[in-house]
């Protein structure tokens, strides 16, 4: 009896809100888009506490979601199966609730038109609209980026990124706020209406749409590391927080440009909304800033051990200039021109082993090369990875670079980290003849 009335109560509908004056729950059906949020509620809390009760009641829920998987009618199954399932393979490693997102990935993917490059939003207004792509869309991107990783089908994350580029390229006004909902012409497949669906007017700025814009390309720069995701989330983020009619609170009113403020409701999902995009925001810069000291203190290092070994091993004299690269690398700023692209050539983990037991003979300490954890190995493989036939590190620089910032970051050793950094990054650059030409002139000086 007691299952039977919780399945009774599930179906009643999902909890979307709650009004305290009458002390009574709204509820929505599993088509809604904010179906998913109480189970992801359920999945967080049990996060943070340990109940098992939590997470008990959070699959209960989640589970009831499943058939959203085959609605190709919405776009907002990020918001309902990612909220839901999402949270819950986070926190446990569940075959079904994978197979789950990857489905869902496939029924969005077919409300995608590659001649607009854009996910469509909205079914109705068809009198009024052609194809309309609505901001909040942002949201739904994660859920295709995970199924890649799930399934190993790279076509979710590069959908996502046509999405992404479309959005960036379109949606946003000269001050970086951004309209509500583009209609697309499907012949010309370019824009033809920018208007909103629930903002004040169509020149306004709907707060929980600006909101969406900077959680949203803050998560492509996450999956991506493409920093024009950041500077646009950067730069949304300036104009909502400096915004002159932004309460001292932080918390918006329900736009911005309501000409009844300060005498109108706030939206108070859409400062939650920012403070998510902005603390990630915060810590991809300040990770940023992160790689740039330790990729030039692993410089520092090199140029010393250069100084010093100038003739037992030529192949470390001829990296003069390599901060320049690095540099590039560290603020993304490498160009496709000029850099290398072919096949890598992966020294093993045995042969960094040999550099650095190599290594161990110069420096006087029982600790020197001496693992902490498997970290190491996982830098090693990592700059291997991609999705497909398409590399994260598409270039034998960026790889290089890669890896030495790694093995400096993830601190594998008990000491010698920066020293056993240069050396690896050096050791790629040799397996790969990068450092000398076929008549023995140094390529990189």
């Amino acid at each position: 009896m007691k299952n039977y009335c919780h399945i009774k109560l599930i179906l009643q509908g999902f909890p979307r809100s709650v009004n305290l004056k009458t002390s009574t729950i709204k509820k929505v059906p599993s088509k809604d888009w904010t179906n998913g949020f109480f189970a992801g509620n359920l999945w967080q809390i049990y996060e943070l506490t340990g109940n098992e009760d939590f997470k008990k009641k959070a699959k209960e829920w989640t589970a009831f979601i499943e058939k959203e998987k085959h609605n190709n009618r919405t776009h907002d199954m990020g918001f309902k199966v990612f909220c839901s399932f999402g949270n819950g393979l986070r926190l446990e490693d569940n075959q079904v609730y994978k197979d789950i997102i990857v489905k869902s990935a496939q029924t969005l993917s077919t409300r995608f038109n590659e001649n607009i490059g854009s996910i469509r939003s909205w079914d109705f207004n068809k009198d009024i609209w052609q194809f309309p792509v609505i901001i909040d869309n942002m949201m739904n991107l994660e859920l295709l980026f995970e199924a890649t990783k799930i399934s190993g089908d790279s076509s979710y994350h590069k959908l996502a990124i046509k999405h992404g580029n479309t959005t960036l390229k379109n949606h946003f006004r000269p001050d970086n706020s951004t309209w509500h909902v583009l209609d697309y012409d499907t012949i010309t497949h370019q824009p033809r209406l920018k208007v909103t669906h629930q903002g004040f007017s169509n020149n306004s700025a709907w707060a929980r749409g600006q909101a969406w814009a900077i959680n949203g390309f803050t998560m492509m720069y996450r999956y991506t590391k493409d920093s024009k995701y950041l500077e646009q989330a950067k730069a949304t983020t300036d104009f909502f927080i400096n915004h002159k009619n932004l309460p001292e609170d932080g918390i918006p009113y329900w736009d911005f440009n309501n000409p009844s403020i300060p005498n109108v409701s706030k939206d108070v999902s859409a400062a939650a909304i920012v403070v998510k995009g902005y603390a990630l925001n915060e810590k991809r810069l300040e990770q940023k800033e992160q790689e740039v000291q330790l990729l030039k203190n692993g410089i520092q290092i090199l140029n010393r051990a250069i100084e010093e070994k100038a003739t037992d091993n030529q192949w470390l004299t001829v990296f003069a200039k390599g901060l320049s690269l690095l540099d590039d690398y560290d603020h993304e700023q490498l160009d496709a021109k000029g850099l290398t692209t072919r096949d890598a050539e992966y020294p093993s983990l045995e042969e960094y082993q040999i550099v650095i037991n190599k290594m161990l003979i110069e420096f006087d300490s029982d600790v020197f090369g001496k693992e902490k954890d498997k970290s190491f190995e996982s830098s090693v493989a990592q700059i291997k990875k991609g999705f497909g036939k398409d590399d994260f590190y598409p270039t034998l620089e960026e790889k290089a670079a890669m890896l030495l910032y790694l093995v400096v970051k993830n601190h594998s050793f008990v000491d010698g980290n920066k020293r056993i950094a240069a050396a690896c990054f050096l050791k790629f650059l040799q397996q790969n003849k990068m450092l000398f030409n076929d008549c023995l002139k140094n390529l990189i000086n």
